[in-house]
């Protein structure tokens, strides 16, 4: 998975009196966001789809460049459509999404690669469990609803009861009934770089790959 991700540093209140290690003093919170690819066996039914991970990092006591990283993420890959009926205009599609909790070991060299603290190529390793599910999703025409198309006491009632009483909405109509669950260990393995505009800054901003590998 391909993705860019926001750093969120704490302790930048006190940004005066940090040094060039106040990304590996400090926790921080990171939010990444990027495509998923399916690779192996799972690209026999799964597409590409929209992948994030929420993770928390903090700095490990007489290291200079190890954090440790407890994470969740949350992989929705590409529906598929298997079915659509122009007459009633449903439409049937297939899908897959997984949630995995991991906590994990980071590498990163804290003093950058020109030694200033502003590019910072990091490996981070992680290990934990993951809850997978297949679904199927039955989308029938978008409807619009008014309380006041109906009979003359139904419109009564609803001028009565109702500060606002002709307000419609929207109906996606959309029914989804999950087919298979699956739980299942997996390993993480992040390669990337962050960049920060200034050191020491209050946030960063990453690219870099994560590569997922399931064991069932």
């Amino acid at each position: 998975m391909i993705y860019i991700y926001m750093l969120l540093l704490s302790g930048f209140l006190f940004a005066n009196t940090i040094n060039i290690n106040h990304h590996i003093n400090n926790p921080s919170l990171m939010f990444t966001f990027g495509n998923s690819t399916p690779t192996n066996i799972y690209e026999s039914y799964g597409g590409k789809g929209f992948a994030f991970k929420l993770s928390y990092e903090g700095p490990v006591k007489n290291s200079r460049n190890l954090r440790f990283s407890l994470g969740w993420q949350n992989i929705s890959f590409g529906k598929n459509l298997v079915s659509y009926d122009g007459w009633s205009g449903l439409q049937i599609r297939e899908g897959e999404k997984a949630n995995l909790f991991d906590a994990g070991l980071k590498f990163v060299l804290n003093d950058g690669i020109a030694g200033n603290g502003l590019f910072r190529p990091y490996i981070n390793t992680s290990v934990g469990f993951g809850f997978f599910k297949q679904y199927t999703e039955y989308d029938y025409p978008d409807t619009y609803e008014n309380p006041c198309d109906g009979s003359f006491l139904s419109l009564l009632f609803q001028l009565l009861l109702d500060d606002d009483p002709c307000e419609g909405e929207w109906n996606d109509n959309v029914n989804t009934i999950v087919d298979d669950r699956m739980s299942s260990s997996f390993m993480t393995v992040d390669i990337g770089t962050s960049f920060a505009f200034k050191n020491p800054a209050s946030y960063a901003i990453a690219f870099g790959v994560r590569y997922n590998m399931i064991k069932n």
